[in-house]
């Protein structure tokens, strides 16, 4: 079996996927194999291991080793595999439980983080200079560290003060918008102090690197993320938990709650269309975006500390 994992894999990097998609599909199927038997033949899988592994799945829930999310995707790359088995001859016909609706896993729908605001304001006055550009493009823009570390030189109008972006994760779905953000004042000035002169990346590291890498080692996953090490550092001086992605949820959360920019969360954070009128009539609200970016700039209030 262990030799197909390891074929899968490198089929799977052959489509382009990140290092970081091959090393969950690595580990999914490890765990398969480690329920389902070392030992056991590739061409032998069945109805009953399927079965099995469902099962083994459902007790690791209960157990608190992971959560249903965490335990569908699993599954999931389970039958992706055995499907890959099939269609390579290695498996003559497939489990006829494979698609089972009595086989499904629920995901359950993460709980949604965010910081007070004063929280925020104290993390923001203890932050060096660096750091308070990747809160404020966070809080501002609805960034993530994929995002800052992608960003472009020419994603900044300096004249105009905004920011247009498509997020890295979607980079490449045309349902996805293009939205433009009016920077704050604060933003925008520590923007032109920290730009890079890298033709390819808006902002690097000190030492002149990315912000955020990954590659395949040997077979192991080996990931540079100076943003959320510099941030989880701060929160550790400062007694606080959190993520850096709770940032730009509390925006969203706040645009959200309020009932003049309700909806425009979706815009904020970059999200697909999900209505029939977004897919196909609605443009992105530039306009009403802007008002609610203003808005939040007067709630945060972080041009008033150190």
């Amino acid at each position: 079996m262990t030799a197909f994992v390891d074929r899968y894999v490198v089929k799977r990097r052959e489509s382009r996927i990140t290092p970081t998609a091959a090393d969950n599909i690595r580990r999914h199927l490890e765990y398969m194999q480690r329920k389902l038997g070392p030992g056991l033949d590739a061409s032998a899988v069945g109805g009953k291991h399927v079965d099995d592994l469902h099962q083994a799945l459902l007790q690791d829930c209960e157990g608190k080793r992971f959560t249903k999310t965490y335990a569908a995707d699993i599954f999931k790359t389970a039958k992706m595999f055995i499907r890959w088995l099939h269609e390579t001859d290695v498996l003559t016909q497939l489990p006829k439980n494979l698609t089972s609706r009595a086989l499904r896993i629920t995901r359950v729908p993460p709980v949604i983080k965010t910081y007070p605001v004063e929280q925020i304001r104290e993390l923001f006055a203890a932050a060096p200079e660096d750091l308070k550009l990747y809160i404020l493009l966070a809080l501002n823009c609805g960034m993530t560290q994929v995002d800052i570390s992608t960003l472009k030189p020419e994603s900044v109008d300096w004249e105009a003060g905004t920011l247009t972006r498509k997020r890295g994760k979607t980079i490449h779905f045309e349902r996805v918008p293009t939205v433009t953000y009016k920077l704050w004042g604060i933003t925008l000035r520590l923007l032109k102090k920290l730009r890079s002169d890298d033709p390819n990346h808006l902002l690097l590291s000190s030492n002149g690197k990315t912000l955020r890498g990954e590659e395949l080692r040997n077979g192991k996953l080996v990931r540079r993320d100076p943003i959320r090490v510099a941030f989880q550092r701060l929160r550790k001086s400062l007694g606080r938990s959190g993520d850096f992605k709770s940032l730009k949820k509390t925006s969203a959360s706040l645009l959200r709650d309020n009932v003049e920019f309700n909806g425009i969360e979706a815009v904020f954070l970059d999200h697909a269309p999900k209505s029939m009128s977004d897919r196909h009539y609605a443009t992105v609200p530039t306009a009403l975006l802007a008002k609610g970016l203003k808005w939040l700039e007067t709630v945060y209030d972080l041009t008033s500390l150190p």
